[in-house]
């Protein structure tokens, strides 16, 4: 009976080994163990405020094992990769990259494992914004005043771009500009050889630009003539009247030089006049008309009458 009831025993026993291994052949046949590759975005956790992380690897090449109807499932999004940078201060930091994956599946690889990263200081400061103009000015005009408002911005960025900015514009192209020019300009941070820095934030970041522009003034070489009023004490006449210089440099707007042949001085009362006389005058001009003198020298010569 004992006997009987071992080799029962036994039979049990073998029929589960038996049976196991018949599923794990069934398993194997029937779903086996696959290998997987997966590109998973490296997230950044716990990075402090106030800090930016450079040399941080996009993206992680991820290998996973595992049964193929459950690999068939799996996506990309199923596998979280990250770095962590609790406790990491301003500097460079080697850390590792984590992964984590679902509990049926065995990861066998991840490239890179770990990154060496710089932390940087986001900064503030504020800086003058000046226009700078580009393109050619018209010959025949001048560029009289350029103001900008406001004339003031603050960057915001890291540490290692915010100092490489030398100077913060607005372009203003001027090119074949004969009229006042007022537009809205975009402010760029530039560096020392004049390329922008994009990575820094301004604010404001644009402002309205208000260029003055002139016609240049034309040039003319025109007479000086006397003017004068009043009557020579009796028995005296005019002998000749001259001015010094007797010809004066005019400029102004090309439209009004062109119609000036000369210039008048202010009227010279010669009532009391009884010998020569040598007076100085101003020039009578009309607004926006400028002389390379003020005033001259008037003489006027008398002399006897014949009676």
């Amino acid at each position: 009976m004992d006997k009987l009831l071992g080799n029962h025993v036994a039979a049990k026993i073998l029929a589960l080994i038996l049976a196991s291994i018949m599923w794990l052949y069934v398993m194997n046949e029937q779903n086996p163990p696959l290998e997987a590759g997966f590109s998973v975005p490296i997230v950044q956790k716990n990075l402090a405020a106030g800090l930016v992380a450079f040399n941080v690897p996009d993206i992680a090449r991820v290998r996973i094992k595992g049964p193929r109807s459950t690999i068939a499932n799996i996506n990309a999004s199923d596998i979280r990769c990250s770095i962590d940078f609790a406790n990491a201060g301003e500097g460079n930091h080697t850390l590792r990259v984590q992964v984590a994956i679902p509990a049926s599946l065995e990861l066998l690889e991840i490239y890179p494992d770990k990154a060496t990263v710089e932390l940087d200081a986001i900064i503030t400061r504020e800086y003058p914004v000046n226009i700078q103009f580009t393109g050619v000015v018209s010959p025949d005009v001048i560029v009289e005043k350029a103001t900008l408002s406001p004339n003031q911005t603050v960057l915001t960025g890291p540490k290692r771009y915010v100092d490489n900015v030398t100077r913060v514009v607005g372009f203003v192209d001027i090119t074949d500009k004969v009229q006042d020019i007022e537009q809205q300009v975009r402010y760029r941070a530039l560096n020392r050889e004049g390329k922008q820095i994009e990575q820094v934030v301004l604010k404001p970041d644009r402002g309205q630009a208000k260029v003055n522009i002139l016609q240049k003034p034309d040039k003319a070489i025109v007479d000086v003539k006397a003017v004068i009023f009043g009557d020579l004490p009796e028995g005296l006449t005019i002998r000749n009247v001259r001015t010094e210089p007797n010809k004066v440099e005019v400029s102004g707007p090309p439209e009004e030089v062109k119609k000036i042949t000369h210039l008048f001085t202010e009227p010279i009362n010669i009532s009391n006049f009884d010998k020569d006389v040598t007076t100085e005058v101003n020039l009578q001009t009309k607004p926006g008309i400028i002389t390379n003198v003020s005033k001259v020298k008037v003489t006027v010569a008398v002399k006897k009458s014949n009676t």
